[in-house]
């Protein structure tokens, strides 16, 4: 088991709340503890029980079989086999984990993750995704072998048409002068796993590119010039619908407004303090006692 952030909006994600019991929440949440840095596990019902549910007599194999089927049809795990073995890879790991030095794989990576291990300073390794690769297999789910099979096939007899997307795929960021903003703001190049969290917020929250743009930018504006902000920031505008940099703006408004509210509200408490500081001084003492 390992320690995970834990995204907030979990709690209260539609999906999760109307299609799973607390058993089932909870056994979603430990997967993430239980997934390698990868965010990939291993879908044996009676590990998964042993590990995250182990006290819980009422709840059955057959049940944790059919919470793993729920989450599939919801999208939240994907799943693929090696050597008959059945593993899923918990989607928006990346988008929701910081790994600064992330470890080795310790269970077969799905053929979309690709793990870079060969530097000998842990922090310059990481993980990379190839998200056309995990569309293809969340198009595949559900269909019968023979289509899966001639998927593969294809993907080996045509080399040409596979270089073609994975070298669109490495110009995506650089093409959209992300990278650019990315280097000027943040004062260093953007290194491939930073690259790979902020095409998540493209792919699956189908934000402008513009609007990663101006996250970049604001969080220069805030001087808080950091990746973990910046993935708060937009974390905080996927939860609230943000596609547009129009949405953004008004994002960023309403966060301001609050601010200064909550500001305002201290600043009177505080006022309200010293007159009351003030009432008191030069009394005798037990003056106020009833």
């Amino acid at each position: 088991m390992r320690r995970r952030m834990l995204n907030p909006d979990f709690f209260t994600d539609p999906d999760i709340v109307a299609n799973l019991d607390a058993y089932g929440r909870l056994l979603y949440q430990g997967m993430w503890c239980v997934a390698d840095d990868s965010g990939c596990l291993e879908l044996n019902p009676l590990l998964l029980k042993m590990k995250v549910l182990p006290g819980d007599e009422t709840v059955s194999i057959d049940d944790i079989r059919d919470y793993f089927d729920k989450l599939i049809e919801l999208n939240k795990i994907i799943t693929y086999k090696v050597d008959g073995k059945e593993y899923g890879w918990l989607k928006n790991f990346h988008k929701h984990q910081s790994l600064n030095k992330p470890n080795a794989p310790s269970v077969p990576l799905p053929k979309w993750i690709t793990w870079h291990g060969e530097s000998e300073k842990r922090h310059e390794r990481y993980y990379e995704v190839e998200y056309e690769e995990y569309k293809n297999n969340l198009e595949g789910q559900g269909t019968d072998n023979g289509k899966t099979e001639e998927r593969q096939q294809k993907d080996v007899s045509c080399p040409e048409e596979k270089r073609s997307k994975e070298k669109l795929k490495e110009e995506n960021i650089c093409s959209s002068s992300i990278g650019g903003i990315f280097e000027k703001v943040f004062c260093r190049s953007i290194s491939p796993y930073q690259d790979e969290v902020l095409e998540t917020f493209i792919n699956d929250d189908d934000m402008d590119q513009e609007v990663i743009k101006y996250a970049i930018e604001y969080c220069g504006d805030q001087d808080a010039r950091s990746f973990k902000y910046l993935k708060k920031v937009l974390n905080s505008w996927a939860s609230d619908g943000v596609t547009t940099v129009d949405d953004a703006k008004k994002a960023v408004e309403r966060f301001e407004s609050q601010k200064e509210a909550s500001k305002n509200g201290s600043s009177q408490q505080s006022d309200q303090d010293a007159r009351e500081k003030d009432y008191t001084e030069g009394a005798p003492e037990g003056f106020f006692k009833d």
